[in-house]
């Protein structure tokens, strides 16, 4: 018979004239026989796959994986922030449906609720079933929760390297001081360790600060004691420091006069010094991290501020933070004190010891030099800096374990340095400046006890910058309040500081304060490596500034520039401008052989003419500066030609000045002047005084200038000659001399007799001009107080030479006093010596 045809198996289907069953394509299926078309094969549904044909059902996607669409070859896995728990699903479950708000998933292909986490630098508070970023100062690992805190195999937050938080509250991060004091916990494979402190740090105290019982800072490590050891130490300090100040006491009061330029050279220059060295110590208190070898420095400086860490003092005393502030705030009372003991056992000794003055003598350069470090320990406790989070801790930081305003600990630090503050700093300040208000005064007393009481203040520096004491104190001053107004930002605080130091090295620049000249080379210099410390501390810690504190800063360096730009043009348009300093006569001469003469010209030219008159010898330093006054202060250049004027060369560069700027110009030649030959012009250069050319070729005067303008001086070419036939030795003279230059007529005053009885009587070389200018200038000045008990006056016998000497000898027999100029021939002078015999 005939065989009935199989059915077309499953999996499959069968198309006519093909014997063979063809399979279903993967990612479908057939679940029953009789298949006769490819339309006859179903696309596996959502959930499930097929990767292989000829299947008659489709594989579910196991939990983590889906598929989404029908007909697909596998599974996808659920991405990262969802899971599935269940098989043959479609679609995952969001963590943000299912777990706390913000987590996600570790891996991909999660299949549990459970394995919603928060992430990385998250954590889920135990009051907030949310994730919330780690806390500040944190590290948060996947799934840390608060509540798994101190928890085998669970995640929590732990602090960072630098960063520590205590037992009692495991989320308030507190900021250490240096990094190498908290080295922070860590977290690995879901498992958490926390180490706090460093080894042999307190772990209750806030940020690592203290050492625990037992064991002394050294650097940033705590080490252990050794026992009857390293109390040594600070016995070793205690006994040195108190032979040191008696040795101080005993060398700063010696006698000034006793003491050679040399010797006060040094004694600037270890002020100076030490100055530099108490500035640098500031820099501890800002907010910056120094690098090595500053780090070792900075450390070492810090015995400057009474730190006595250097010295183990915890291994020798248990004492807690506020005894230690009063402690250091009683070291300067303690040091005077101890003064004062010395002084009075000197005085057994040596009885001429002059307590009081040598007391304030000492104790002033003890506070001088020491003055940064008590400010620097007075203001402890107001130089904090701030711990991360949103309740504003800040922490001493001298002493990091001391919460600032938020402690008893901390108001009784404070209130000790307000008293300390009131009792040592202020006062002595407020006296400095009290001393250099009546500065003046004394000197003018001639006070040489407060002139010895307070050399502390004025001998290092010049008389004429007898305040720069008080500057410095003040500097000081601004200094150590940098890092108390400016807390947190370090740019701010380097930029503050920088500030200050540039205002007074540009004010010690100008000024030139210090009595030793190598002083203010030496300051100045050290000045710019204080400066540059403070550059390289920047540099290596790599601060940002604020947007605020950039603004600012460039507001005011920009102000500032155009401030001192606008001030110097203004300065130079005023001078050049202004009419008040502007000189009728400018009288060019030797000082050698007619400065009275040229004195006694200027009192008269004012007196008789109201004319201003200039002396050229009175800036003979600055050759520019008079050069400067001939061009356009000037109105009349007077040559005023005794023996060798002409040979200075300031003389050589007003000359030419004013021949080249068309100046009116008055050649006066007295009888001792002798004109250049023309050989001496050709030669003019070996005319001048040694030095003389090289020194006008500076300032742009050549060698044939002179020639020029010398010949044209000589000849009387765009000049006027004044001729003087014989010296002036009487007050006729000049007067007479006077209206030649003023081309006025004036009415000589009246000459008192030479016989006036009662009279004063002024006595001078007869042949000597200058010693009659001399003489005339003292009558000038004389007279309008001799006036008031001398109404008979005073009579210069050079004004009576018609009398003879026999008259007058008379003259002095009736004179109520005789007053002899001596000049260099006086003892030569047969007139002069009949008169005093």
């Amino acid at each position: 018979g005939t065989s009935m045809p199989l059915p077309c198996p499953l999996g499959h289907f069968c198309l006519a004239g093909n014997e063979l069953p063809t399979p279903c394509a993967n990612g479908t299926k057939r679940s029953e026989t009789g298949g006769s078309a490819p339309q006859d094969c179903a696309p596996c549904e959502p959930g499930s796959y097929n990767a292989l044909v000829g299947r008659s059902e489709c594989s579910p996607c196991p939990a983590g994986w889906f598929t989404a669409e029908a007909g697909q070859l596998e599974c996808s896995m659920c991405p990262r922030g969802s899971f599935t728990s269940n098989i043959g699903t479609s679609a995952c479950t969001s963590c943000e449906d299912a777990g706390p708000l913000g987590s996600t998933t570790e891996d991909i292909a999660s299949s549990d609720a459970s394995d919603c986490q928060c992430p990385g630098e998250t954590y889920m508070p135990v009051a907030d079933k949310s994730c919330q970023p780690c806390p500040e100062g944190m590290s948060c690992a996947f799934g840390s929760k608060e509540q798994s805190i101190g928890e085998v195999g669970k995640a929590w937050p732990v602090a960072r390297r630098g960063f520590m938080t205590r037992t009692s509250a495991p989320l308030l991060v507190f900021k250490c001081l240096l990094e190498e004091h908290c080295p922070g916990g860590s977290c690995q494979d879901g498992a958490c360790s926390v180490q706090t402190c460093a080894a042999h740090r307190d772990t209750n105290a806030v940020a690592c600060g203290r050492c625990v019982a037992g064991a002394y800072q050294s650097g940033s490590e705590c080490l252990l004691c050794e026992v009857g050891l390293d109390s040594l130490p600070l016995v070793f300090v205690i006994v040195s420091v108190l032979v040191l100040l008696s040795a101080v006491t005993l060398a700063i009061n010696r006698d000034m006069i006793h003491q050679t330029r040399w010797a006060v050279g040094v004694m600037v220059s270890l002020a100076c010094l030490f100055a530099a060295i108490q500035t640098t110590s500031v820099y501890l208190a800002l907010n910056m991290k120094w690098m090595e070898p500053l780090a070792s420095l900075m450390k070492a400086l810090s015995i400057l501020t009474f730190d006595l860490s250097h010295v183990k003092k915890e291994c020798s005393m248990s004492i807690d933070p506020v005894s230690q502030q009063l402690a250091r705030q009683l070291i300067p009372p303690i040091f005077l004190t101890y003064i004062a003991l010395v002084l009075v056992v000197k005085r057994r000794f040596a009885p001429v010891t002059h307590l009081a003055p040598e007391f304030l003598n000492t104790a002033g350069t003890i506070l001088m030099n020491f003055f940064v470090s008590i400010c620097i320990s007075v203001f402890d406790p107001l130089v904090c800096y701030a711990h991360p989070g949103v309740r504003g801790y800040t922490s001493m930081r001298s002493d990091p374990s001391v919460l600032c305003f938020n402690s008893r600990e901390h108001t009784a630090m404070l209130v000790i340095g307000i008293a300390a503050c009131v009792l040592t700093p202020l006062p002595f300040l407020s006296t400095a400046i009290f001393a250099v208000w009546k500065y003046p005064r004394y000197v003018a007393m001639h006070d040489i006890a407060f002139m010895k009481a307070f050399r502390f203040l004025f001998f290092r520096f010049e008389p004429s910058a007898y305040f720069f004491g008080v500057a410095l104190l003040l500097r000081n001053l601004l200094i150590c309040l940098v890092p108390v107004m400016i807390r947190n930002d370090a740019a701010a605080q380097i930029l503050a500081a920088a500030a200050l130091m540039i205002v007074w090295i540009v004010s010690q620049c100008l000024l030139r304060p210090w009595r030793n000249s190598a002083a203010n080379t030496l300051d100045g210099a050290m000045s710019g490596c204080i400066l540059l410390v403070l550059v390289c501390g920047a540099v290596g810690g790599a601060y940002t500034a604020s947007e605020i504190t950039t603004q600012a800063t460039s507001v005011f360096v920009l102000v500032a520039f155009l401030s001192m730009w606008f001030v110097l043009i203004a300065w130079n348009l005023f001078k050049q401008l202004s009419k008040s300093d502007v000189y009728d006569m400018l009288i060019c001469h030797n000082k050698a052989g007619g400065a009275a003469q040229a004195k006694l010209i200027k009192l008269l030219v004012a007196e008789q003419g109201g004319q201003r008159v200039f002396l050229d010898s009175d800036e003979l330093q600055q050759l520019d500066n008079l050069l400067d006054t001939v061009k356009a202060k000037v109105r009349n250049l007077v040559v005023y030609l005794t023996h060798e004027t002409l040979t200075r060369p300031w003389c050589a560069g007003e000359v030419v000045t004013a021949m080249k700027t068309g100046k009116r110009i008055t050649v006066v030649l007295t009888p001792s002047f002798m004109a250049p030959t023309s050989e001496q012009l050709e030669m003019v250069d070996a005319y001048l005084e040694v030095g003389g050319a090289d020194l006008l070729v500076q300032y742009g005067i050549a060698v044939g200038d002179v020639r020029d303008s010398y010949a044209q001086l000589v000849a009387a070419q765009g000049c006027v000659h004044i001729r003087v036939e014989r010296d002036p030795t009487n007050t006729r003279h000049f007067q007479h001399l006077v209206d030649r230059l003023i081309q006025k007529q004036t009415k000589s005053a009246a000459v008192p007799d030479a016989a006036s009885p009662g009279c004063l009587v002024i006595s001078a070389d007869p042949c000597d001009a200058e010693a009659a200018a001399a003489a005339c200038i003292l009558i000038s000045r004389a007279k309008p107080s001799v006036a008031s008990f001398l109404k008979e006056g005073v009579s210069f016998l050079s004004d009576h030479m018609d009398m003879g000497i026999v008259g007058h000898c008379l003259a002095i027999t009736v004179a109520r006093a005789l007053v002899v100029i001596l000049s260099t021939d006086t003892l030569s002078s047969r007139h002069q010596l009949e008169i005093i015999a």
